[in-house]
């Protein structure tokens, strides 16, 4: 990186109670980050502020953000800048939504991740995608993303296959809990009726985003267990690409 770019990430962090030590501490996993992606120090450090207040997720959690994006990035099959990008983007659009429907970060970058490598499509395209599949099956409706119909349907199809998306009380189950009882039913569902299912959950346009989610849904789990375990990865990555 530049001088100019650690100056740049430095004086965003810095106000009248911070250190010097203190603002470097929260600067370096944005030049870390700035570095790997091709941000600039200002973006770099938008994204990691836009997951930490959509995540609910204190100032001290910037460095095991980028080591998570960066670590996911390097297991997918998707050029490493990209993947990036691709994940920040989505949960720029949704995060919250995937916070509100019980997903950690980590749950939620890997599934974006494998979505993603699946379909090619843009971080932007996926996160609109998740936000609408998320308002269907968990009611996370902040903006009026679906109707009740909507919500009916879907749950109507997950009970189908002896899925449901509710407690016994009435509440709306975690997202990952409800997708987790979903694959272990998959590899036995006919073609016609992962479509139904599918179709009703996201949508005819957001419909291949839930297929490429429940396709690979063992490969996100395995992922998402390696993004919490990924600290130290990315200062790792950067004294590779250094050497």
């Amino acid at each position: 990186t530049s001088v100019d770019n650690v100056t740049q990430v430095a004086e965003i962090y810095a106000n009248m109670q911070e250190t010097a030590d203190s603002i470097m501490a929260k600067a370096q996993p944005t030049v870390l980050l700035s570095t790997a992606s091709g941000m600039t120090g200002s973006e770099a450090a938008d994204t990691l502020q836009g997951i930490q207040n959509q995540f609910n997720l204190t100032d001290d959690s910037a460095q095991h953000l980028t080591d998570t994006l960066e670590k996911l990035s390097a297991n997918l099959k998707l050029e490493f800048k990209t993947g990036i990008q691709s994940m920040s983007a989505a949960i720029k659009a949704s995060g919250s939504v995937a916070n509100e429907a019980g997903l950690s970060f980590e749950q939620y970058a890997a599934m974006v991740g494998k979505v993603a490598e699946k379909t090619r499509l843009s971080g932007e395209t996926i996160g609109a995608g998740f936000k609408t599949i998320f308002s269907r099956i968990t009611r996370s409706n902040s903006d009026g993303e679906s109707s009740d119909e909507d919500i009916s349907k879907a749950e109507t199809a997950f009970k189908s296959v002896g899925v449901a998306v509710r407690e016994s009380s009435g509440e709306f189950r975690d997202l990952q809990d409800i997708l987790n009882d979903l694959n272990g039913k998959w590899g036995s569902l006919t073609s016609v009726e992962k479509s139904y299912i599918a179709e009703q959950a996201a949508g005819i346009r957001q419909k291949n985003i839930f297929l490429g989610l429940m396709s690979s849904f063992n490969d996100v789990t395995d992922l998402s267990t390696q993004a919490v375990n990924s600290n130290g990865f990315a200062l790792e990555a950067n004294t590779k690409r250094m050497e």
